[in-house]
């Protein structure tokens, strides 16, 4: 599969969801799992270019709990968490056209190698609040056109849509 977050074929190395890695550490949202993996893994060679496919607005960068160099994106509404990059090349409140190199990746904080934790939450949402980002991988204006808030997050209504 081509992912626009990157150039390139990707292999999903861990999973959103319930995890044996316990060093995950558990969801609030997910009671049932004893420890919940908040995004997707993508085994990536270290330094591999990441792009940003729609518009956004840089939330953070730098790093998240003494660990992964962090990069947050706003995407219409929507918070895009890549972690473990070895590098960033916007921002915070920096506008971020599409198409724009963000980062590339690494293998910084909790990390087994050069992988890139790709992650998406509610804009505000922690890194708990998750919900699951697959559908932003492969078409990520059909996944922000679909995006439904889960029910634990209290708000009545979507964010408003970006342009293409």
């Amino acid at each position: 599969m081509r992912s626009p977050w990157f150039d390139g074929d990707w292999a999903d190395t861990q999973s959103y969801g319930c995890t044996d890695f316990l060093e995950e550490g558990p969801n609030p949202h997910h009671p049932e799992c004893e420890a919940f993996h908040d995004g997707i893994d993508l085994a990536l060679d270290c330094g591999t270019a990441v792009y940003c496919p729609l518009e956004a607005t840089c939330v953070q960068v730098g790093v998240n709990g003494g660990g992964p160099f962090a990069l947050i994106l706003d995407v219409g509404g929507w918070w895009v968490w890549l972690l473990h990059l070895e590098d960033a090349y916007v921002q915070p409140g920096q506008q971020v056209p599409a198409g724009a190199l963000v980062g590339r990746s690494g293998t910084l904080g909790l990390s087994t190698g050069c992988h890139l934790h790709f992650e998406v939450t509610p804009a505000g949402g922690g890194y708990r609040d998750s919900v699951d980002p697959s559908g932003w991988l492969s078409s990520p204006l059909a996944a922000l056109s679909a995006a439904v808030l889960p029910p634990w997050w209290g708000l009545s209504s979507l964010p408003a849509m970006p342009r293409e």
